[in-house]
């Protein structure tokens, strides 16, 4: 049997990476997700970063939206920097250090938004081997990926802004 190819109409997206000194990952992850073939903008906070993390968002270009705090106000503020200035209806937030993603992931976040009847999606991937009891650890539970629909979350950001983590 070949593959089979399934068109899916998506609102727009915008991918949020808040990033602290993440020169070691960074460029991984957001060459990974702009390689995915995701259609989606990518929007990079700087949140005031010492290292070589502000170079390495430069050399992506006009690839990816990089919204610089010059001094770092934790992720709280970050995610509302990027909430505020991301185009799209669809939110999802990854970690810096998110390596091997690829285009399924990013449609998992989202197909249960668009399709479904909920208005958050978290992200984990569940090896093989792990049973389903073990789904709701808090390993699982507590992940940095998720989704949300832009509109429900613009009257949480005065909230958001003064997360620390």
């Amino acid at each position: 049997m070949t593959g089979t190819t399934i068109e899916i109409d998506l609102p727009p997206v915008s991918v949020i990476i808040p990033a602290y000194n993440e020169e070691k990952w960074i460029e991984k992850t957001i060459s990974s997700i702009l390689e995915s073939g995701f259609p989606c903008e990518v929007v990079v906070v700087d949140d005031g970063s010492t290292d070589r993390t502000p170079e390495i968002l430069s050399s992506f270009g006009t690839r990816i939206e990089v919204i610089t705090h010059p001094v770092n106000k934790g992720k709280g503020a970050a995610i509302v920097s990027a909430i505020k200035s991301a185009s799209g209806d669809i939110m999802i937030f990854c970690d810096a250090h998110l390596l091997g993603l690829e285009e399924y992931h990013l449609l998992s976040l989202v197909l249960p938004l668009v399709h479904g009847s909920v208005r958050a999606v978290l992200g984990g991937c569940v090896p093989a081997e792990m049973s389903l009891a073990s789904i709701f650890s808090p390993s699982i539970i507590l992940t940095g990926q998720r989704a949300y629909f832009k509109e429900g979350l613009l009257s949480l950001t005065e909230e958001m802004e003064s997360l620390e983590a």
